[in-house]
């Protein structure tokens, strides 16, 4: 998977799958642009065993994002904010959370109920 998004996926996931003859395999599926397609391709080639690679075009819709670091009493907490097509949605980096919860011997949900209450 980090070879594909180094060689310019922007989704990589996989799924367990039972192929013909009823052997078990990996349903690789990812998302890159028109311009990477050829070095994914080459790269899926190269690091996987597959024979073969369908091709299905399709557009993707995102919000723009920007990350806003919040200073907190645990340290720094980086905000993920989303806007566009008529919503705003926020969250906290995940890293940011599981370290202070580690750190501090708390859930998340905790961390998360202490930086919102601040």
């Amino acid at each position: 998977m980090d070879r594909l998004f180094d060689a310019g996926a922007l989704e990589v996931f996989t799924v367990p799958v039972v192929m013909k003859k009823s052997r078990p395999g990996t349903l690789i599926r990812l998302l890159c642009c028109e311009q990477d397609k050829d070095t994914v391709v080459r790269t899926a080639f190269k690091y996987t065993t597959t024979i073969g690679i369908r091709e299905v075009f399709c557009n993707r819709y995102v919000l723009e994002r920007s990350i806003t670091p919040l200073q907190t009493p645990y340290g720094e907490v980086r905000r993920k904010d989303s806007v566009g097509y008529g919503v705003s949605r926020s969250k906290y980096e995940y890293d940011d959370l599981s370290r202070i919860a580690k750190e501090k011997g708390v859930s998340i949900a905790e961390v998360i109920r202490l930086i919102e209450e601040q």
